[in-house]
C-alpha cells in the first residue's frame, strides 16, 4: 500500500528555524531515502535564502497574501494532502 505521511511541527518554532523544520520535514516526506546530512544541508539553504529580508519582502508584498485566510491549513493526512496540494509524490 502506499505509505501517508504525516508532518509535525512544534508549535513553539518562529523564524527561520521554524523555515527550516518545514523544509527538512517535507524533504523527508518526499524523499524517504535521503540521509540526513543532505537533508539538514538543504533545509539551511532553503531557509536562509527564503528567510532573507528582501524574499520575504517580495513574498509579502503581494495581493494573494493580504487575502490570506487566518485558518490553519487543511492537512488530510490521510490523503497526503495540505490545503488540497498533494504531498505524496509516490
Amino acid at each position: 500500500g502506499t505509505k501517508k505521511k504525516e508532518i509535525a511541527v512544534r508549535d513553539d518554532l518562529r523564524g527561520r528555524r521554524l523555515l527550516e523544520t518545514i523544509v527538512h520535514e517535507l524533504t523527508h516526506a518526499f524523499d524517504w531515502k535521503a540521509d540526513e546530512e543532505s537533508v539538514d544541508g538543504f533545509a539551511d539553504c532553503v531557509s536562509r535564502l527564503l528567510f532573507s529580508k528582501e524574499i520575504l519582502q517580495r513574498v509579502l508584498d503581494d495581493d494573494a497574501v493580504r487575502n490570506l485566510s487566518t485558518k490553519p491549513a487543511n492537512v488530510d493526512t490521510k490523503a497526503g494532502r495540505v490545503d488540497g496540494v498533494d504531498i505524496d509524490p509516490t
